[in-house]
């Protein structure tokens, strides 16, 4: 039959409005049952070494360090705060320090671009911490070279008193360093002694060549001069100059005997010298 309706029409109004009840009533329950649908991630517990350092030259910035947040299954956690790199007490028997070492992790990670030791030793290793974080390990270990040559340094000094003439009874040596002192292994520099103040004569072999570990010791140099204190200088073309400590020049041994007041030209027998 064409045309004819199941219901009357109140019962169809009635029918739609149930339905649109019941849609509603579903979303409500859609709704409900989803609420907050994401999970907490679990918090950062640990650090860990995920770039490790290389050998750099002092001074200069090591390679970029990176250091990830884990959490308690070692996977990567959220952690946005300050990470702090240090220099393991184990592996640093000189005390270097090192900068450019807090930075603010992002998404857990920090990156560390700026890390600079300029003290020269090998087998460094780094330590990170983090507030409320353990760290796993320290870093793998690497090494810290001299910088090029850049200034001397006297380390021994010549003899504190001396005899005018005499040798040192204490040689002085100088040693190769780099801008921040550490100590440059060159060879066949040669390095000038001179007196800097006193005056007087430096004798002996006043020019001496640095040895394989950058060092160049003096054997025979004597200062010849009248009664006081002397300093040397020692030079070695455009590196910045070192000066030793005061030698306390004395008299030397009595070689010889000088007439200062000579006797009358003339004079009676028997008579005393005027």
């Amino acid at each position: 039959m064409i045309g004819v309706s199941v219901c009357p029409v109140p019962s169809r109004r009635l029918l739609a409005r149930a339905l649109q009840l019941i849609g509603a009533l579903l979303v409500v329950v859609v709704i409900a049952n989803c609420g907050d649908s994401t999970t907490s991630n679990p918090p950062a517990t640990q650090l860990v070494f995920t770039s490790q350092p290389s050998t750099a030259t002092a001074g200069d910035a090591i390679s970029a360090v990176v250091v990830t947040a884990w959490d308690a299954d070692g996977k990567a956690a959220d952690f946005g705060g300050d990470v702090t790199i240090s220099i393991d007490p184990g592996t640093n028997p000189n005390g270097a320090t090192i900068s450019g070492a807090t930075v603010k992790a992002q998404n857990g990670v920090a990156t560390f671009n700026n890390l600079v030791i300029q003290r020269a030793g090998t087998g460094y290793m780094l330590a990170a911490a983090a507030p409320g974080l353990i760290l796993v390990g320290p870093s793998s270990s690497f090494d810290i070279n001299h910088g090029p040559a850049f200034k001397l340094a006297v380390t021994t000094q010549p003899s504190t008193s001396s005899l005018s003439g005499a040798a040192f009874g204490q040689q002085p040596a100088v040693q190769l360093q780099d801008q921040f002192g550490n100590q440059v292994s060159t060879s066949g520099i040669d390095v000038v002694a001179t007196i800097a103040s006193g005056g007087g004569n430096l004798e002996g072999s006043t020019t001496a060549p640095t040895d394989i570990s950058g060092m160049a010791t003096f054997t025979n140099l004597s200062i010849t001069g009248t009664i006081g204190t002397r300093a040397l200088s020692f030079s070695s073309g455009v590196l910045t100059p070192a000066t030793s400590n005061g030698i306390d020049l004395t008299a030397g041994a009595v070689t010889q005997l000088t007439i200062t007041t000579p006797p009358s030209a003339t004079a009676g027998s028997g008579v005393a010298l005027l």
